[in-house]
C-alpha cells in the first residue's frame, strides 16, 4: 500500500540521481535505485506543462518515490517526496 505526500524535500544528488534526502527532520540514505522514469505532460499552455524525473528508491528500510521538477525556478522547490510504500 502507498501513501501520497507531495512534500518538498532536500535531496543530495549525483548526476541528478538522489543519494540521500531529508524528510521531516530525518536524513535517509538511498541504498538502491529501483526505477527511474520521466513524466512529461504536453499542454497548450507551457506554464502548466509538467516535466519531472521520478525515482523509486530503497532507503533506510522503506521504499520512496522522489520527484525532481526539472522546470523549478529560484524560490520554488525542485524535489518532492511523492509516495511512500509501507
Amino acid at each position: 500500500m502507498t501513501k501520497r505526500y507531495d512534500e518538498a524535500i532536500e535531496v543530495a544528488a549525483v548526476d541528478r540521481r538522489p543519494v540521500s534526502f531529508s524528510w521531516r527532520g530525518r536524513c535517509y540514505v538511498v541504498q538502491r535505485l529501483l526505477k527511474h522514469w520521466r513524466e512529461s505532460t504536453c499542454t497548450w499552455d507551457p506554464e502548466q506543462a509538467a516535466d519531472h524525473d521520478c525515482f523509486r528508491v530503497e532507503a533506510d528500510g522503506g521504499t520512496y518515490e522522489l520527484r525532481l521538477d526539472r522546470r523549478a525556478t529560484l524560490g520554488r522547490p525542485a524535489w518532492y517526496l511523492a509516495r511512500v510504500w509501507d
